[in-house]
């Protein structure tokens, strides 16, 4: 018989296939779709695009997300009625707009206006009449290295407002299964409680979630920091890989998964005597020295 833990790895990998692929058609159509010299002129195919395979992204979080928490309910609960619930209703349009056009273009509207201007040489007039001097060799290698500069600059900000975009809609079809998750959660009255799930090597700030272990309840956000917004109980940052288990009334485990109660035994360990940002800088840099945390995805 599979075990909690396995069908929680599973479904895991699951909802973060799926979002990879959508965050990577979104950059891939941008790569080749978005000219940074006319910005506004060929980002809006893009942005259609983009916005339809979020919802076709989402539709499939959905469907994996229900026979997930069908089977982990069967598992914990034998007895317990099959889980039936209504597709929940997708983000407003207007919200994946704002969202797709905020990382995307205007990200790199910003970026290209701190890039200089190409170097404009004064005309030459090869009839003698000229309107200045020619320019010397050494004048004409400065201009081509100089445009080529450019050039290199306006495709690097070009590919970091792509991947931007990319994380962001990576974050607006995990919530597919998000939004499920936390649907069931607030609705049915076998649900106690949730505990966070992370890859392997999450953030900092996820494995810190992670070492509550299954206490968060409706109102555990409800004075969180404001930057980490996000529907229901969830706070996640863009490109972030987490999902949640529930926790079951007289379920069989306690819901704790093998990380969370590691990442349990650091904070406990690194934070003695330590409270408030010190705290928390004291736990990353254990989590990083153990290999639990990886520092530079968020």
């Amino acid at each position: 018989m599979i075990t909690q833990a396995e069908l929680d790895r599973k479904y895991h990998v699951e909802q973060n296939t799926i979002a990879a692929a959508v965050a990577k058609f979104v950059l891939t159509s941008w790569l080749r779709t978005v000219d940074p010299l006319n910005i506004s002129g060929t980002t809006a195919m893009w942005i259609r695009a983009a916005i339809n395979a979020i919802y076709g992204g989402r539709t499939k979080a959905y469907t994996s997300t229900i026979k997930y928490l069908d089977a982990s309910r069967k598992l914990q609960l034998p007895k317990a009625p099959p889980l039936r619930l209504p597709e929940p209703p997708g983000p407003p349009e207007e919200l994946l707009l704002r969202s797709l056009t905020v990382t995307g273009p205007q990200k790199l509207a910003i970026s290209l206006a701190r890039i200089p201007d190409e170097p404009v040489w004064p005309s030459f007039d090869p009839l003698g009449q000229g309107l200045s001097p020619l320019p010397s060799p050494e004048e004409l290698d400065r201009e081509r290295r100089a445009k080529q500069q450019i050039q290199v600059m306006r495709e690097e900000a070009k590919k970091a407002a792509g991947a931007a975009a990319a994380a962001s809609a990576y974050k607006q079809v995990q919530y597919g299964g998000r939004d499920t998750v936390d649907h069931v959660f607030r609705n049915d009255k076998s649900v106690e409680a949730w505990i966070r799930v992370t890859s392997d090597h999450p953030c900092g700030f996820c494995l810190m979630l992670a070492s509550r272990g299954p206490v968060y309840v409706k109102d555990s956000f409800d004075e969180s920091d404001a930057r980490f917004n996000g529907p229901g109980n969830w706070k996640c940052h863009d490109n972030c890989g987490c999902t949640g288990r529930l926790v079951w009334k007289s379920g069989k485990d306690g819901g704790w998964t093998p990380l969370a109660r590691q990442a349990d035994e650091l904070w406990q360990a690194s934070t003695e005597g330590k409270s408030g940002n010190d705290a928390i800088n004291a736990f990353r840099a254990a989590a990083r020295a153990q290999g639990l945390a990886d520092l530079t995805r968020w």
